[in-house]
């Protein structure tokens, strides 16, 4: 039986583009929904709504590769082009929260608000789901008649370094400790 997953199988546009394009769709609605509605004059829902894109955006960011990873898997995407499309709505709200930084901090403060630990757990734990997202793409190729191995240490990888930087940056002692190095690196850097 022919396996379902040949790397390089579709065009770049339909293994590639096509996942990435969806997710950044995805991604653009529900951040014009969360900064627009306001003007559509439903106050008693404003609120609601707000609340609602704005948790699922960042819910969303984490669940990507779940449905991104498997699209590209599955038209023949190679590894970099998978992991790509996943983190397109990261990299999107990433770069829409520095655009809005940049008009407040130096050049330099900017690149290091990227480090700081809302935007370092989002990517681990997004990297940790593209990790979820191969596993699940390898047990379907497998009952499809691939012969990949399921359980492979790069995909264990990903996920043990989201798990790990979640405990890191957030549970450990809710966050303050990574939070402390976080300030003490921007002290180094920017207090003159």
């Amino acid at each position: 039986m022919k396996t379902s997953y040949q790397p390089g199988s579709q065009s770049f546009w339909m293994r590639f583009v096509f996942p990435a394009g969806l997710m950044l769709l995805i991604w653009l609605i529900q951040r014009f929904v969360y900064t627009y509605f306001w003007q559509l004059g439903f106050p008693a829902l404003q609120e609601a709504v707000a609340w609602v894109c704005g948790l699922g955006e960042r819910i969303f960011m984490v669940l990507a590769p779940l449905l991104a990873y498997s699209l590209a898997y599955f038209r023949g995407a190679r590894g970099w082009e998978r992991l790509t499309a996943g983190f397109v709505p990261f990299l999107a709200s990433l770069l829409f929260e520095l655009y809005k930084a940049a008009g407040v901090f130096s050049p330099g403060e900017t690149a290091y608000y990227a480090l700081g630990s809302p935007f370092l757990v989002f990517a681990f734990l997004v990297l940790a789901m593209s990790g979820v997202a191969e596993i699940i793409c390898r047990i379907r190729n497998r009952r499809r008649g691939g012969h990949l191995r399921v359980w492979t240490l790069l995909p264990l990888s990903a996920i043990l370094s989201g798990l790990a930087a979640l405990f890191l940056m957030m549970i450990w002692g809710g966050g303050v400790h990574w939070f402390y190095i976080y300030q003490s690196g921007y002290l180094a850097l920017f207090d003159f």
